[in-house]
């Protein structure tokens, strides 16, 4: 591997920077719930909107959304690489955050508007293209808006604490997201889910605008005047995938997203086929009800997380949050039952609180990652390692937006609009729900504990980053 060029310059390490302003920490935070809302509102909608509502087949909407997906996960690295080179008197991430708020907003509207009394052809046409053009903005969102959040700190706990203030409104979209299915079967909105779609899309995306926008106009980047050589976007892959502490989290976020993913959409079928033979508006009121419930817990746990940090290294804390997880949905065969609709609530806490693990500790593992490659590296790459993480992601989504389609089908599910599944199409969905959740998120757990960055080996990594940037301070001043 050939040598890094170090930073021309380096400014000396102030300890204020260590201990992010509240007010920061709120604008960045609240970015959260614009992530998880815009990405998880569309899985809650896409299906019952295009399969149930228009008619287009489970296979073809995950193509739509496979090519979407794909083509957004390969604009990733670019992204990263973009976002790092860049030098304007607005920072080197806070311009594209503002950008990419206001592209994805406006397509996530325009989504759930096609053509009256369009044919299949037309409605697949509609979809991948209103898709792709969101996820475009999406990437421009959150790329430099996660690397915005790793290089907001450079203490061990205190990037924990910013973790929490992401995640606390990631998880209140929770308490919207469950009630989708419900909100768009309201009688107001027309009783029908592609009508419903129609109002509940722009209100929606108001929301994503509203909860996108803080990061871009109230927080100060850390490293905005952190001049480096730039770097080629090869170059810059190569580094990042060698980093073997870095696969190792985005190896097992990868397992994770293709088990979480491919349970998703299944949810609703085994809601609305299963426990309530048909009823979208009982099996609607069932979801947001234990979605409700589950997402108070979520929010209750993630300040302990962030405690427990204080005793235990992050990577045996996640660990043991994705064998929770995986504990969780592997008891769901006998906890999903149409007698007892609701005892589907302890699986579904399990396996969410589980999860919270890695919501919580993926970005603060990958922030000590950042540091680490500054030693190895002598450059600041927050940009590229967000990039690398969004596209592993959302090549998993991709990946299953195609394979759950798949999978739909091979339970029997088809372009028409059902009333009723057969008992053999019941069973091979809630076979998959319980199968491949439960051995991804075990397989996750078993890499993730053989991540090298320990608590002690972070305090080392912070004190030679210390010295070499005193020394360059030392070094421009002469």
């Amino acid at each position: 591997m050939s040598t890094a060029t170090p930073s021309h310059a380096s400014s000396k390490p102030d300890k204020k920077t260590t201990r992010v302003p509240v007010s920061q920490k709120a604008a960045w935070g609240v970015g959260g719930f614009a992530e998880n809302f815009a990405n998880n509102a569309i899985l809650q909608m896409v299906y019952p909107v295009f399969n149930i509502g228009y008619g287009l087949s489970p296979f073809m909407i995950g193509i739509a959304l496979s090519i979407s997906r794909v083509l957004d996960a390969f604009s990733d690295p670019p992204m990263g690489n973009w976002s790092d080179n860049s030098r304007t008197r607005w920072g080197r991430r806070r311009p594209f955050i503002f950008v990419g708020a206001l592209i994805m907003t406006a397509f996530f509207a325009i989504m759930w508007f096609p053509p009256d009394g369009a044919s299949k052809a037309v409605l697949f046409t509609y979809l991948s293209i209103s898709a792709c053009i969101f996820y475009l903005g999406f990437t421009i969102f959150i790329i430099p808006f996660s690397a915005l959040g790793l290089e907001l700190s450079d203490d061990y706990q205190e990037r924990a604490t910013l973790s929490v203030y992401r995640n606390i409104p990631g998880q209140m979209a929770n308490f919207i997201l469950p009630w989708i299915l419900a909100l768009l079967m309201l009688d107001t909105f027309g009783g029908e889910v592609h009508l419903g779609a129609r109002w509940i899309g722009p209100i929606a995306a108001l929301l994503i605008l509203l909860t996108s926008l803080p990061a871009a106009l109230v927080c100060r980047e850390r490293f905005a005047k952190h001049h480096q050589e730039p770097i080629r976007l090869k170059d810059a892959l190569k580094y990042t995938f060698t980093n073997r502490a870095y696969l190792r989290v985005v190896g097992a976020a990868f397992l994770v997203f293709i088990g979480l993913y491919a349970a998703i959409p299944l949810m609703q079928y085994i809601n609305i086929f299963y426990i309530f033979s048909g009823d979208m508006k009982q099996a609607g009121i069932l979801g947001g009800t234990v979605g409700t419930i589950i997402a108070f817990s979520q929010i209750g746990i993630l300040p302990v997380i962030s405690w427990l940090t204080r005793y235990f290294d992050k990577h045996k804390l996640l660990a043991f949050g994705l064998f929770t997880a995986a504990a969780g949905y592997g008891s769901t065969w006998f906890c999903f039952s149409p007698e007892m609709p609701y005892l589907q609530i302890v699986s579904l806490m399990a396996g969410n609180l589980g999860l919270c693990f890695a919501w919580l500790l993926n970005h603060p593992l990958v922030a000590d990652i950042c540091d680490d490659d500054e030693v190895r590296t002598g450059r600041r790459r927050e940009g590229m390692f967000s990039a690398v993480f969004g596209f592993i992601y959302k090549g998993a989504i991709g990946i299953m937006a195609i394979g759950g389609g798949l999978l739909l089908a091979w339970a029997g599910v088809d372009g028409s609009v059902p009333e009723v599944l057969p008992s053999e199409s019941i069973f091979r969905i809630r076979l998959i729900y319980l199968c491949v959740p439960t051995l991804c998120f075990l397989a996750a757990g078993l890499l993730v504990l053989t991540y090298p960055l320990t608590r002690v080996r972070m305090t080392e990594i912070k004190v030679q980053l210390q010295a070499k940037r005193e020394l360059q301070s030392r070094t421009t001043i002469r």
